[in-house]
């Protein structure tokens, strides 16, 4: 199998990588030297890396709490900044933007105070779903509405013809995420975003594997809501999230959980609570008490950096990552579920065929063999529910996949 290996004369070009131009490179380049010295890393789909610039902005935010010096204002502002910066990534305006504490909770928000009626129904395909999303529709269940479930093309792909079998005049809702995070196919949310809207269904999307990475325009694709974690393709420490809710939405929302932060009017008193709660404008009446100020930090600067590079130079690069390595295993005999030429790819490229199993465990010997080799050279890697899953972002270049594919290989060698 060592002559299966890329070499020279098979450059990395030519195994499908997509080359964003001398201007993305450039500004790639530049973003990368704020990565210096990590490790040999494609699991940003468990954790993105934080960059020197990000982890020095949390350490001075700690700093200040060591010193008990109170930084309301200051971080007022960060906070403001942040919703902004999320905003401008994604198409929105900051009045759209919510933060929260993670996916889940911006899920539950929408899912438990959209004004559902008895006799609705809500669509979700179980089969590409995370299961901490899976979980919050559940949650519906106790309140009378029907979960209906599609069935994922060939195990792993979002069908949109299974959708539409399913749709009728009670259908209020279908939940997906943009990216699946495993194997990691990217359906077309521009598509689906439309068929929705055409018949009045809200649309409630997971972006909790493309956030940061593939590119998102929620006026070209009107989502009603979008969930977002900090911790993954944003590039910020965990403990936030986002929630994006459309304005033409955000109004008719009700709140499950009620805040101050989260209110028209922060300063209430005794004698007005008979008057009852007028919630906050837009989005900013799901934000439940204080923040996590230090992640909040950390991705003042993430957002920054990963808004100087550009989503859709982000987006050609780590594709074109996805696709050199996927090509590449290919090339060694290994089963790639990386997408075909004619579906959305994302910045994940997943090995094997997914299982009812734990995540951590592989029950296929040749992928056991892979990864132990991978581990020894030490690619940091995730496995999922009997797959192997890389996923790139802007601080992996070539030389990444490469290196990746120089240890599988010799791996390969060693256990003949």
């Amino acid at each position: 199998m060592a002559a299966s290996t890329m070499t020279s004369s098979q450059p990395l070009a030519d195994q499908g990588a997509t080359a964003p131009g001398v201007v993305g490179a450039t500004a790639l380049q530049h973003a990368r030297r704020e990565f210096a010295g990590a490790p040999l890393y494609a699991d940003c789909a468990s954790q993105g890396l934080l960059s020197i610039a990000a982890l020095e902005a949390a350490v001075v935010e700690m700093e200040y709490q060591t010193k008990g010096e109170q930084r309301h204002a200051a971080r007022a502002e960060i906070f403001q900044n942040v919703r902004s910066l999320f905003a401008q990534l994604i198409g929105a305006e900051a009045d759209e933007i919510a933060i929260t504490r993670n996916v889940s909770e911006g899920l539950n928000a929408i899912l438990h105070g959209f004004p559902w009626a008895q006799g609705d129904n809500v669509i979700v395909c179980p089969g590409i779903e995370h299961q901490a999303a899976l979980a919050c529709v559940l949650g519906l269940r106790s309140r009378g509405i029907e979960i209906r479930s599609a069935v994922a093309a060939d195990g792993v792909r979002l069908d949109f013809t299974a959708l539409e079998l399913l749709v009728d005049t009670s259908t209020r809702m279908i939940v997906v995420s943009h990216v699946s995070f495993l194997p990691g196919l990217c359906c077309n949310l521009e598509d689906l975003s439309l068929r929705c809207r055409e018949r009045g269904i809200f649309l409630l999307v997971d972006a909790a594997q493309s956030a940061g990475l593939l590119e998102i325009d929620v006026r070209k694709s009107p989502v009603g809501a979008l969930c977002a974690p900090s911790g993954k393709g944003l590039l910020g420490l965990p403990g936030c999230g986002f929630l994006y809710c459309s304005q033409q939405w955000s109004e008719r929302i009700r709140p499950i959980y009620i805040s101050s932060t989260g209110l028209a009017n922060q300063l209430l008193h005794v004698q007005t609570l008979a008057d009852g709660v007028t919630f906050a404008a837009g989005s900013a009446r799901f934000h439940l008490g204080t923040p996590n100020w230090v992640s909040l930090a950390s991705l003042q600067v993430a957002l920054t950096q990963l808004i100087a590079v550009g989503p859709r130079i982000i987006e050609m690069h780590v594709i074109g990552l996805a696709r050199a390595l996927s090509k590449a295993f290919q090339t060694l005999g290994y089963s790639v579920r990386a997408g075909t030429p004619g579906e959305a790819r994302s910045h994940i490229v997943s090995l094997g065929m997914r299982s009812d199993i734990a995540d951590n465990q592989l029950v296929d010997e040749k992928l056991s063999s892979l990864a132990l080799a991978l581990k020894r050279g030490g690619v940091r890697f995730s496995v999922r529910r009997g797959m192997i899953r890389f996923s790139f972002h802007l601080y992996n270049d070539l030389s990444d996949v490469q290196s990746i594919m120089d240890i599988s290989s010799r791996g390969i060698t060693a256990g003949k």
